[in-house]
């Protein structure tokens, strides 16, 4: 909730629970998850991109 606060121009847990609706919140809590998993992605294949170019050496 924290995040999902800040991220919408940081209000306080209490405004978002008053200003959005619980499919709404579910919708951001979503989009939060699917963020994190590509950075995840890309920090895999950042990583085995260095760990290549590095044995090429």
């Amino acid at each position: 909730m924290f995040a999902i606060a800040q991220k919408l121009g940081g209000m306080t847990v209490t405004e978002l629970e008053e200003r959005l609706t619980v499919t709404e919140l579910a919708e951001w809590g979503a989009l939060f998850e699917v963020e994190a998993e590509e950075h995840k992605k890309a920090m895999r294949e950042a990583e085995q991109k260095s760990k290549a170019r590095s044995r090429r050496r």
